[in-house]
């Protein structure tokens, strides 16, 4: 529930950075782009009465389609245009559910746009139980954790699974909080989960106030777990905040006085907790099946949604086209060094593997937000996408 007006457009793929600067590989080059604040009560979406906040990844996924109905009956222009669907992190999660009502919708005349296009999952939480699997192993691939660590890390990811199968959905999401805020920080000496070349202190996503300010709360719930940390230079969340609630800001979106934007909302994150843990891998089965470009990508120096966390749930889907995807040879992808001006070398910015309508990327050198530190790689990567996807029959 990452705000994606804010977040996602000017920290990673709009035109603009948080600076109101031009963003040179801005996703806007190669597609038209809507941003939307999900689940209700992220960013500038809000609800009057607690109560109705989403509890389920259907009723998220049921906001999400009725705007993108409602902004193709207004802009009739984008009614001939492919409709891309993009979600990193949970909204990894929920592009899949939007992408089978998506293609309901289209069928039944609901949605008026040509096609869907694709689905793209980015550092996508599919399947909670497997990835957890795979925390400790990378972690201790490099060394952040020890043996005793990765025991301790391995022995509560098997818990978690027990509760998962059982339907404890609610206990399993209070120790997943447990494995991460406590068995790894305590062991790795505070490895940041969404970039394991950097230290959760390096985090200045949010203030040490605002952080003071949740543990306080009572709830067992992280805020420097939930968005990638960034260091000073490339990222300020205080310069995103101040110009999303400045008053001009404001004015001119038409939001409400009242409403103050946010960037990951503690209360929203809570409504859904009981869906948190929920896998949806049986729902990529049915995506895969409808024939759909499917692309997963993975970020190198992820721990939560790692390559190897990611593979992992992949080689259990039901798909026929699994075996032969797995037997598919890797292709390069580059990008020039945007820092290296002396040379026309290009470095290698990861693998993408590619069967039928089945695309998977591995992403070098960068944490769960992928544009944010490899924009390049990743404009590559949607461009590639929109090209296969638009010369299928």
């Amino acid at each position: 529930g990452l705000s994606a007006v804010g977040f996602s457009n000017l920290a990673e793929v709009g035109p603009m950075d948080i600076y109101l600067n031009p963003r040179n590989q801005t996703w806007l080059k190669k597609a038209h782009l809507l941003f939307v604040d999900s689940p209700v009560g992220t960013g500038y979406s809000y609800v009057e009465d607690p109560e109705v906040l989403v509890k389920t990844d259907e009723a998220a996924t049921e906001d999400l389609l009725n705007v993108l109905i409602n902004v193709f009956k207004r802009l009739k222009d984008l009614q001939k245009t492919d409709l891309y669907i993009e979600g990193e992190s949970y909204g990894g999660k929920l592009a899949v559910t939007l992408g089978l009502s998506a293609l309901d919708a289209i069928k039944d005349g609901r949605l008026n746009v040509c096609r869907l296009g694709g689905v793209i999952m980015g550092s996508a939480w599919i399947s909670p139980g497997v990835q957890v699997l795979s925390w400790g192993p990378v972690l201790r691939d490099v060394s952040r954790l020890d043996n005793n660590g990765l025991d301790k890390a391995q022995r509560l990811a098997i818990k978690i699974n027990e509760q998962i199968g059982a339907g404890k959905l609610v206990e399993a999401y209070d120790s997943y909080n447990d494995l991460k805020d406590r068995v790894i920080i305590d062991n790795s000496n505070g490895v940041d989960i969404f970039n394991f070349m950097l230290d959760r202190s390096d985090d200045v996503i949010f203030s040490n106030d605002t952080s003071r300010n949740l543990s306080s709360s009572g709830h067992n719930y992280s805020y420097f777990d939930m968005l990638a940390g960034r260091p000073p230079r490339v990222f300020n969340y205080t310069q995103l905040d101040s110009l999303m609630n400045n008053d001009e800001m404001k004015q001119m979106l038409q939001i409400p006085e009242a409403v103050r934007w946010v960037g990951r909302s503690v209360t929203s994150h809570l409504a859904m907790k009981g869906n948190f843990m929920k896998p949806i891998t049986t729902k990529v089965d049915e995506l895969l099946a409808t024939g759909v470009s499917v692309t997963i990508y993975a970020p190198q120096l992820d721990v939560l949604s790692s390559p190897k966390g990611t593979e992992a749930w992949l080689v259990k889907l039901k798909w026929p086209g699994l075996k032969p995807f797995l037997r598919t040879e890797r292709s390069t992808i580059y990008c020039d060094h945007e820092d290296d001006h002396h040379n026309n070398n290009k470095r290698t910015g990861g693998f993408v593997k590619s069967y039928l309508n089945l695309n998977f990327y591995c992403i070098f050198d960068a944490g769960h937000f992928v544009p944010m530190d490899q924009p390049c790689v990743a404009l590559n990567m949607i461009a590639n996408i929109i090209n296969q996807s638009s010369q299928a029959p």
